[in-house]
């Protein structure tokens, strides 16, 4: 809208017979622009749908200008473009109606990734990734990721020599499908198989699994997530623990653990920038809820909560607070196990890297 505003003012005297003055100001309204068409370019490669399902404004609404930013945010949010402008074209002052032109410049949907590292507790890493952002011209994506590290973590705090390390890694495949049917849930897949030393324990854990769920935005800040877990983990010794766990763990005998979850995240976003925050306070929240009537080899229920606060110090820089806080519980059949009624790699341990 173009509007006009035309102030005016009239001097008299207050109730005490103080000089005052009555302001006023006279508004008017310009013409209420509507959205005639909406012409999309530089989508060489993403299908025209796509972009519409992303926009918030349609073609026959009124033009507002915060519904232009929030489809400009909302097409980068897709990472398929690198730049997105959207701009009034062929405007009418006679009908108040204009077009909207959104033009986009298109990321190479392909990538791979490669890294290698050093570490305290990793003396050597290294990581491979190989994905597609926008398989089809559709927005799907499929992600191929490996992680491998040498592992020297102290065992029960006894230190370990290079050669007596061992190999930890992870294998991720990942599908997404950002929009079921054009809807706003997607449809989320996650297989993946991992390798991982717990030295404060003793032992190695081979894990194999898959995760299904869908990932929501319930406001321009609010993201949910919501999906179902299956996993087989596998518990070794590990091969210089101390001789008397390896003879504890022989009679124990724990085998393979099933374990089937339905687990939901919140995530509430108020930073100034997702990737370089400068204020600004960000939520997690996680529920998970394993056993029961779906099945496997543990009932229990496990939560925890995160907050997240960035703020500018009078020294220049950024402060940035993490707190959190969660908690975890066996019910039904696993009630009378105690703290073994939790899978050993969904409970919480005090100290070490994480």
């Amino acid at each position: 809208k173009r509007q006009t505003v035309v102030p005016s003012m009239e001097i008299g005297t207050g109730p005490a017979g103080e000089p005052a003055a009555d302001v006023t100001y006279a508004i008017r309204p310009g013409t209420a622009y509507s959205v005639r068409h909406i012409r999309l370019a530089g989508n060489e490669t993403t299908r025209d749908n796509l972009l519409q399902r992303e926009l918030a404004i349609r073609e026959g609404e009124p033009l507002y200008w915060q519904k232009v930013e929030d489809s400009r945010r909302q097409l980068l949010a897709t990472s398929l473009f690198r730049d997105v402008t959207i701009v009034p074209v062929g405007v009418d002052t006679t009908t108040g109606e204009t077009d909207l032109l959104v033009r986009v410049i298109e990321r190479k949907p392909a990538f791979y990734e490669f890294g290698v590292g050093i570490g305290s507790l990793e003396r050597i890493r290294a990581t491979a990734a190989w994905g597609h952002y926008n398989l089809w011209g559709t927005g799907r994506r499929l992600q191929v990721r490996v992680r491998a590290g040498w592992n020297m973590e102290d065992v029960i705090g006894r230190p370990i020599s290079f050669d007596q390390g061992q190999l930890n890694y992870r294998g991720d495949i990942q599908y997404v499908n950002p929009h079921i049917r054009g809807s706003r849930y997607s449809f989320d897949i996650d297989l993946y198989t991992k390798l991982e030393t717990r030295g404060e324990s003793g032992i190695n854990l081979f894990s194999t699994g898959v995760d299904i769920g869908t990932t929501w935005k319930s406001s321009r800040t609010v993201t949910n997530q919501a999906f179902l877990g299956y996993k087989i983990t596998s518990p070794e010794v590990h091969p210089y623990a101390p001789d008397s766990l390896k003879v504890r763990y022989d009679e124990l005998d724990p085998g393979t653990d099933e374990t089937r979850s339905v687990n939901f995240v919140t995530y509430i976003d108020h930073r100034d920038d997702r990737f370089r925050p400068t204020t600004g306070t960000y939520y997690v929240g996680t529920a998970k809820l394993a056993g029961g009537i779906m099945g496997g080899d543990f009932s229990f229920f496990k939560w925890s909560g995160a907050v997240h606060n960035y703020r500018d110090t009078p020294f220049g820089g950024i402060l940035a607070v993490r707190f959190q806080l969660g908690g975890t519980r066996p019910y039904g059949k696993s009630l009378e196990l105690g703290p073994d009624g939790v899978p050993y790699d969904d409970r919480f341990f005090a100290g070490g890297a994480s």
